[in-house]
């Protein structure tokens, strides 16, 4: 039942979206708001943001664009294509799931929002995630990895993907891909592997090897699919195909946004 509290919430987010639109950080957005309340929002689905929630305050977290999207959803896409690949299945969805923006709780009383995830049938929650940075601080993704790899749900993988708002006029747009992948250490979950891939537009990637993560981790805790070797087999990413896709977007982006100005 959506109560006259939970109408005033989604118009305090509403009036920080119309506000806010320019800021490169989160914003604060409410304090003291009951965890039932926050479900309740983050069933709204605004397509203008995504929602975090840290004991209490609610924080816009970042303004999906259309190049934070095509990041996202290329770097799923390329996990999807390398796994038919091998098993030779054109049914993926019998496979796994892509949670999308999907709220999880992260701990006691916080709850996030990925960029995507993937989750092997057979598990309630994802091996693998995915963050991207378009709007947001390269330091402020590797907190995000932090925190995903400490939670109780036993993430594997954070694939983070940091794009540069404003390109550099002699060196072109950086942008880089991070994997970080953890195993479980008696007492606590932390990143025990971060590997570095930049791909920007003055890198060179013809002779550069691909990143790649092993099978056995987006299978992690369930059978993997027949014909999937997890002991040899690595889900690799083709980084010039997703410099491609994301510098489309954005050509596509500031387009429309010279459309709007005119």
């Amino acid at each position: 039942m959506i109560t006259s509290e939970d109408e005033q919430l989604r118009q305090v987010v509403k009036n920080a979206i119309k506000t806010e639109m320019s800021s490169t950080q989160f914003w604060k957005v409410a304090e003291h708001v009951p965890e039932n309340e926050f479900l309740e929002l983050a069933q709204s689905n605004f397509k203008e943001c995504m929602l975090d929630y840290d004991h209490g305050t609610v924080r816009i977290r970042r303004v999906p664009s259309f190049p934070h999207e095509r990041a996202a959803t290329s770097t799923f896409n390329q996990i999807a294509i390398s796994l038919i690949d091998k098993v030779g299945t054109t049914n993926f969805d019998s496979l796994c799931n892509n949670i999308g923006t999907t709220t999880l709780k992260v701990n006691s009383q916080v709850y996030k929002q990925p960029d995507a995830g993937f989750v092997p049938v057979g598990r309630m929650y994802p091996t693998v995630l995915i963050e991207v940075g378009w709007s947001e601080a390269l330091k402020e993704l590797q907190d995000d990895a932090r925190t995903w790899l400490t939670s109780h749900i036993d993430i594997a993988c954070v694939i983070l993907i940091d794009i540069q708002r404003i390109a550099s006029a002699t060196l072109g747009r950086r942008m880089s891909m991070e994997i970080w992948m953890s195993e479980l250490i008696p007492g606590r979950r932390e990143a025990t592997q971060v590997s570095v891939h930049p791909f920007g537009e003055n890198i060179d990637l013809e002779k550069a090897l691909p990143p790649s993560i092993p099978f056995h981790i987006l299978f992690k805790g369930v059978p993997a699919p027949e014909g999937l070797d997890l002991e040899h087999d690595q889900c690799t990413f083709d980084l010039v195909a997703l410099r491609d896709k994301i510098k489309q977007a954005i050509i596509f982006e500031d387009q429309q946004a010279g459309r709007r100005s005119i």
